[in-house]
């Protein structure tokens, strides 16, 4: 989480984007890898990753056996929800739960959500440190 909330940070007033991989076993997901990716779009109301970039992540992802779990991004100037932008661009579907990192306020605001073509639901997730499996 220090990784992407930094990111964000570094990328304001641009929105920051990137991919969190790891592991599923039914309905528990583990992260193991952050890979912060450069946003072509270069603005601060919609991401848009590089797509060369994005298929050599995806590579380095299934060769190591793990599957993407989390796209996230930035909202430099908005609330941690997703906008009307993040539900049409979305080209995931249900397989990858979406992290929003909010700037807005004095401290960065944290949520995922599940994204649907013109809805949304929140997520239910939390962060564990130093995980003991």
């Amino acid at each position: 989480m220090e990784q992407i909330v930094q990111q964000a940070l570094d990328e304001n007033p641009q929105e920051c984007c990137g991919l969190l991989s790891g592991i599923h076993s039914g309905e528990s997901w583990l992260v193991q890898h952050c890979f912060p990716l450069r946003n072509v779009a270069r603005s601060m109301f919609r991401y848009r990753a590089d797509v060369q970039e994005l298929l050599q992540v995806s590579r380095e992802i299934r060769r190591s056996g793990e599957v993407e779990l989390v796209v996230y991004h930035s909202h430099p100037g908005s609330l941690a929800v997703p906008s009307q932008t993040d539900l049409k661009e979305n080209g995931w579907g249900t397989s990858a739960m979406h992290l929003i990192i909010s700037l807005a306020d004095d401290f960065p605001t944290c949520r995922g959500w599940w994204l649907l073509p013109d809805s949304y639901v929140e997520a239910n997730w939390f962060v564990i440190n130093n995980p003991s499996y």
